[in-house]
């Protein structure tokens, strides 16, 4: 099992951090971006946009995991992987490890669920 604590890296904020159990049973930090959302009205009728304090590439994985058919879980897993990596270091392994994902259970839904609330700006640092 990999220690969560010496994985941090340097500049891990706990308090600014949300906990979420990943595949390994462990609470892992996952760092919430603040995000602004605003209506543009250069199209008719107008759109809503959202831009978040982790810059647009971030933004697309989060696009990307709302416009996915098929690729849903892999969209998901690549915006856990980047929250992830912003508060540890972790390998291409160990994510694979940490973002296992079971059909029918209900801590694998958990940690998507969270997942996505958290790139989206919700989501309670521990209290």
């Amino acid at each position: 099992m990999i220690d969560e604590k010496a994985r941090r890296l340097p500049g891990f904020n706990e308090d600014e951090s949300v906990p979420v159990a990943f595949g390994d049973g462990q609470e892992w930090y996952l760092p919430r971006p603040t995000v602004d959302v605003f209506a543009s009205f250069a199209t008719t009728p107008p759109t809503e946009v959202t831009s978040s304090s982790f810059g647009a590439d971030f933004d697309a994985m989060v696009k990307a995991v709302s416009a996915s058919d098929d690729g849903f879980f892999p969209a998901v897993a690549a915006l856990a992987a980047d929250l992830l990596r912003r508060n540890y270091d972790l390998s291409d392994a160990e994510l694979s490890g940490l973002l296992r994902y079971k059909r029918g259970d209900k801590e694998s839904s958990d940690w998507i669920g969270e997942v996505l609330a958290v790139a989206n700006g919700n989501g309670a640092p521990k209290a």
